[in-house]
């Protein structure tokens, strides 16, 4: 009879034809040599012993057996699907058939490795390198126009900067010093769009990879790049701040008295300085958030994968993020290993440099933009002229009386926009090669660890929101109030300086402006922004509608503007009673229970 052999490159299973025995056959998959082993030919079936004639005692006759020793030892079967297991080796225990491995008491590797979708995440240790070397070989042109974005961006913010260095008034100061940062928010944001496109194009190759570098949309990156790592850790901050508040309020009535000097003369002049005690509770609490912030590092690259799917609000949720942590701490902590081996040797010696240099290399850069303002000064026949009054020229340099100060200062700033370009051009095109690197090393972290990663890729409509969706939401709301509080009262700063401009006292337009105006306005917009949104169309605040979710009544049908209304009073007076939503059934708080309301998911198709 044939014999059952497995083929030890391929594990491929063969029938051996009887005659092979202590021969050697050909693998027709691989090739491979495999070894038959040795045995005595299989005999004719003999035939059937005839049943022994007389009648058959009663079952009293086997009481005296010993059924311990009536399993046959030597073969091996399958406990799930009675498969014959006796032709495999010694060391082997999962099964050919249904691959079930009774020493785990589940599944095999190799037949765990065949159900599983997408790529084999054993792969992802080796191909990070690799792959994004070769990635990056690929794409250098992507890199050098990150580092000219970068250094565009970074020349503009620094500019700006400096000019609103230069005034001396608040509102010009104020104007020049925003712009400035506005730029600047583009250097992260470029990151965040590109690491975005490049780690969706490498979950899914069929996309087309097409970086657009677009200014607004890097803008607003920007600023997700900066509230990411708080919003993550807002509750464990937020408890920080609140506990050293508490605690240096205790101390609010022992202030000191120190001793000033006040123009060459000493004198005992009172003065508010915190307790001491006080402030080593705000510097705790300080220490607390830039540790947050240093840990939310470590979530970053699964954050990133999360934030190319629809539904985005895991990567802003703590609880969410530390699962989703806990199931991939390997790969993330091989990411940021990688992160640290590849923009160590860029950091290291700019640390160093900092350290021995860093006002010396302040020296040199205001040295250098006076002597080249002074060149191209008298190659203008302007003929600038040195601060005789600077500790040690060329510190400063200023231009002659007759000289109109447009042009000195047009010189000057021409003269700064080429320093910052030559210290800053060489720094961000160094940069951008190992971060695209590092990008393509996240898109691959996603692409092998899919299974694990917890992509929310739909969601079923009508189906109610939990309390750390709600509490994002929230979040998101209370941003977008602050910035329209804010602009509110920008404009009542301008109808202030309009005021003045027509003679009217500061002082007379101001408490009256601010109390009834800013004040009663501020009031209206919140009142409408959560009341007038939930029973409108959109049946919910742009936070919650963001991340997808509505509030209806128990039917599921839209809210009115009188429920609307008394939803926003209830959820002021309970507030403090927010948290039942993770416990109730149907995941309402207390304005949902007194309203008969529901805040549930949208749905896919709704979205769409």
């Amino acid at each position: 009879m044939p014999v059952k052999v497995r083929c030890p490159n391929c594990r491929k299973v063969l029938n051996a034809p009887d005659r092979a025995r202590g021969k050697a056959v050909k693998c027709p998959s691989c090739e491979s040599a495999i070894r038959v082993p040795a045995g005595e030919p299989a005999a004719g079936k003999k035939p059937a012993r005839k049943a022994a004639a007389g009648p058959v005692d009663g079952i009293d006759d086997f009481a005296n057996l010993d059924l311990r020793h009536t399993e046959d030892e030597r073969a091996r079967i399958c406990p799930k699907c009675a498969a014959d297991l006796s032709w495999l080796e010694e060391d082997e225990t999962e099964c050919p058939e249904c691959g079930y491995d009774p020493t785990i008491a589940g599944l095999g590797a190799r037949a765990s490795k065949k159900r599983r979708k997408g790529p084999d995440p054993d792969e992802f240790w080796g191909a990070a390198w690799t792959d994004s070397w070769d990635f990056l070989k690929t794409n250098w042109k992507l890199a050098l126009k990150m580092g000219g974005y970068w250094t565009a961006a970074a020349i503009l913010c620094l500019s700006f900067l400096n000019v609103a260095a230069w005034c001396e008034r608040m509102p010009p100061m104020f104007v020049w010093g925003a712009i400035g940062v506005v730029f600047g928010l583009g250097l992260p944001g470029l990151y965040w769009a590109v690491n975005n496109q490049v780690i969706q194009w490498t979950m899914d190759p069929r996309r087309k990879l097409d970086i657009q570098f677009d200014f607004f949309q890097n803008m607003t990156l920007g600023i997700k790049s900066l509230a990411w790592p708080w919003v993550l850790f807002f509750p464990l901050t937020a408890a920080a701040i609140g506990a050293a508040a508490a605690f240096g309020g205790m101390f609010a009535d022992q202030m000191l008295y120190v001793q000033i000097v006040n123009f060459g003369s000493e004198a005992e002049v009172p003065a508010y300085v915190w307790h001491p005690q006080a402030m080593l509770a705000f510097q705790a609490a300080g220490i607390a958030v830039l540790s947050a912030y240093a840990i939310s590092r470590l979530f970053f690259p699964l954050a990133q994968v999360h934030m190319t799917t629809r539904y985005t609000y895991k990567a802003w949720l703590p609880v969410d993020m530390l699962v989703v942590l806990f199931k991939n701490f390997a790969p993330a902590i091989y990411w940021c290993v990688m992160w640290l081996a590849v923009f160590l040797p860029l950091l290291a010696p700019a640390a160093l440099f900092g350290l021995l240099w860093a006002d010396g290399f302040e020296t040199f850069v205001t040295d250098a933009t006076a002597w080249l303002t002074l060149r191209l000064g008298g190659l203008m026949d302007l003929n600038f002229q040195l601060d005789t009054t600077s500790e040690r020229p060329p510190f400063t340099v200023v231009p002659r009386p007759d000289i109109a100060g447009f042009m000195f200062y047009t010189v000057l700033g021409f003269s700064w926009l080429v320093m910052f370009t030559a210290v800053v051009l060489p720094a961000a095109m160094i940069a951008a090669f190992p971060a695209l690197f590092m990008i393509r090393a996240n898109g691959l972290l996603g692409h092998y660890f899919r299974e694990s990663l917890g992509l929310v890729q739909e969601r079923y409509a009508d189906v109610p929101a939990g309390f750390w969706v709600r509490y994002l939401a929230f979040l998101a709301d209370a941003f977008i109030l602050l910035v329209m509080l804010l602009l509110l009262r920008l404009a009542a700063f301008f109808v202030m300086f309009v005021a003045t401009i027509f003679g009217m006292r500061a002082e007379e337009v101001m408490m009256p402006l601010l109390v009834y105006g800013y004040g009663g306005l501020s009031s209206i917009i919140v009142v409408l922004y959560f009341s007038r949104q939930e029973a409108d169309h959109a049946q919910g605040t742009m936070g919650k509608h963001g991340i997808g979710m509505i509030v209806t009544d128990l039917k599921g049908e839209r809210i009115t503007w009188k429920t609307g209304l008394a939803r926003f009073f209830v959820s002021i007076i309970g507030f403090i009673a927010f948290p039942m939503v993770a416990f109730t059934e149907k995941k309402q708080a207390l304005q949902d229970l007194l309203t008969k309301t529901l805040v549930v998911w949208k749905g896919d198709e709704a979205s769409s």
